[in-house]
């Protein structure tokens, strides 16, 4: 019975994520970041930023010259619920070239039902969020999984993956030109499906 009551409460909360619709502003039309961090910023900006970053050695950020990683905990509310993240932000030559944002495995307790509210939750606000021109790819599915893909003018990237798996997890990274070509030697493209 409480396990029922919890998955009512958190369909309640994700159902009221996304805020009113004449509270929403336009879709944006480029992918320029998350707040408080915006792709090209300085490390001493993201610093000020959000003080609990640390160093770190991750292989999420590839290997661009001159690059440092800085990493943290975070709460990066799903449809209302305060669900803890991990937030990694990759730099090169002092600009903010990645921003991974990390729901990983243990977050939703190995919870199916969690997991699949979550990533529609996800799917629907990044959609929402963007002008549709700059959606490349949109597969949501319950049991499989999501990917969605994004790509504005510039080639910024942003990217949403959800996988079931044996304990469930979510990432939305956000990737500039610029640090695409530092890391992979050329601009990599997100074609439509």
């Amino acid at each position: 019975m409480k396990r029922a009551v919890g998955f009512i409460a958190l369909a309640t909360c994700l159902a009221v994520w996304a805020p009113p619709a004449g509270a929403q502003t336009a879709p944006k039309d480029t992918i320029t970041g998350t707040a408080p961090f915006t792709l090209g910023m300085a490390s001493a900006d993201a610093l000020t930023a959000d003080p609990s970053l640390t160093a770190v050695t991750t292989t999420v950020c590839g290997t661009p010259a001159h690059g440092a990683a800085y990493g943290s905990r975070v709460t990066a509310p799903v449809g209302g619920y305060p669900y803890a993240a991990s937030l990694v932000l990759c730099f090169s030559e002092d600009k903010l070239g990645a921003i991974v944002l990390t729901w990983p495995q243990g977050t939703f307790r190995q919870d199916t039902v969690r997991w699949q509210l979550a990533t529609r939750a996800v799917a629907a606000q990044l959609a929402a969020s963007y002008a549709p021109g700059l959606l490349r790819r949109y597969a949501v599915d319950d049991d499989m999984g999501a990917v969605i893909e994004m790509a504005d003018g510039q080639g910024n990237l942003l990217t949403m993956t959800s996988d079931p798996g044996d304990d469930p997890d979510i990432a939305v990274t956000y990737v500039s030109a610029g640090y695409d070509q530092a890391v992979n030697g050329k601009r990599a493209t997100v074609t439509s499906y």
